[in-house]
């Protein structure tokens, strides 16, 4: 159940910086703790586009 609650939090904040337009550094200013690799984040954005 933890695990399932992380991937949500993960999955709310990405649909944040989606809805800001954020870039993938961008995101390091807001979020200090984000972790996803660059190709990672940018294959998740154009996935929702």
């Amino acid at each position: 159940m933890e695990c399932f609650n992380a991937a949500m939090v993960t999955e709310v904040r990405l649909q944040v910086y989606r809805f800001y337009n954020l870039t993938y550094y961008e995101v390091f200013f807001v979020d200090l703790t984000f972790a996803m690799p660059r190709d990672a984040y940018e294959m998740h954005e154009a996935a929702k586009v």
